[in-house]
């Protein structure tokens, strides 16, 4: 929020709001089995996706096979 240009008032009300939504969410997973069934392959997915999506422009950028052989 502070990179955005916001005040640190509102910063550190986004961080509580946050961090309240994130305690909610750990409750809801933990007191329901419906919800615990479906939160952690969600948050699974939600992981794969954010990982696949930051490695896609770098094998995008390589031609052929070349990126299997690359040492760095």
């Amino acid at each position: 929020m502070l990179a955005s240009g916001r005040s640190a008032r509102i910063a550190v009300s986004a961080a509580c709001v946050l961090g309240a939504a994130t305690v909610a969410g750990v409750a809801a997973i933990h007191f329901s089995a419906i919800a615990g069934s479906i939160g952690l392959p969600l948050s699974a997915g939600v992981a794969l996706y954010v990982a696949a999506t930051d490695l896609l422009p770098e094998v995008n950028r390589a031609h052929g096979i070349a990126i299997a052989y690359s040492s760095s």
